[in-house]
């Protein structure tokens, strides 16, 4: 009897344990405006109420399609979400010029038509308006989840990897920098702490400042949580333990 009360005990528990796995969504294609572009978005459940968003964009950065400037989804559960922490990737970057200094921050403002001198720098410089910018970098959320450059300008800040080029097409334009180097953490949290963990769906990732868009596959993610494995080898310990002393008493 003690033995079928805690098989039944362990598997109540492992019902109603939150499944917070991260959503994964890829986008590798060609946008409406000609770009080969490619990105990651990975939307990692904290708790019941917060997200973290990962944005990587993994494109050869030739132009300013090729820049990712910003993300529109849905969240199952919720009606209203708040930006919080942005976070860069700390990267060296050296130009053709001008050393690099470690900083999550690409400036190609010095490059010129036939010199890339796109290099790491350790503060956002928005350059339209002659400011030093902390966190969130201008990036806002909207009513339908658009996490956008700009305050929805998409320019500047603009996610890049070390590929970009600042001699071609308008990417060392002032307007544009400075840009974030990826991955970009985006903190997000629902303000009226309701279930955020019913699903993420929509996703489409935009390119450039028309803006381009290309639509996100969701990657299964098929990896137990850690506190799901807890459980589970908690509870398998406890049945085999109960079942040795029972064949024991026998």
């Amino acid at each position: 009897m003690k033995l079928r009360a805690m098989t039944w005990m362990g598997l109540i528990l492992l019902s109603g344990l939150p499944a917070w796995a991260d959503w994964t969504f890829t986008s590798g294609t060609t946008t409406s405006g000609g770009n080969s572009v490619s990105a990651t978005a990975v939307f990692h459940i904290v708790n019941s109420s917060t997200i973290d968003l990962s944005l990587t964009n993994s494109s050869t950065v030739i132009n300013i399609g090729t820049v990712l400037d910003g993300i529109s989804f849905t969240v199952g559960g919720t009606n209203s979400l708040s930006l919080g922490n942005v976070t860069p990737t700390t990267t060296t970057m050296n130009g053709a010029n001008t050393a690099g200094v470690a900083g999550g921050f690409i400036d190609c403002t010095t490059s010129t038509n036939k010199v890339n001198d796109c290099h790491s720098v350790s503060a956002f410089e928005d350059y339209p308006d002659s400011t030093t910018l902390s966190s969130p970098y201008d990036w806002t959320v909207s009513s339908a989840y658009l996490a956008a450059a700009g305050n929805g300008s998409w320019k500047p800040a603009g996610i890049v990897n070390s590929s970009i080029d600042g001699h071609l097409d308008g990417l060392r334009d002032t307007e544009h920098n400075d840009y974030l180097f990826g991955p970009v953490t985006f903190q997000l949290t629902d303000a009226d702490n309701t279930n955020l963990i019913s699903g993420i769906s929509n996703v489409t990732f935009d390119w450039g400042t028309v803006p381009d868009t290309t639509s996100g596959t969701l990657i299964p993610d098929a990896v137990p949580e850690p506190a799901s494995v807890t459980l589970l080898g908690s509870l398998l310990f406890g049945l085999g333990f109960a079942f040795r002393k029972k064949v024991h008493r026998a």
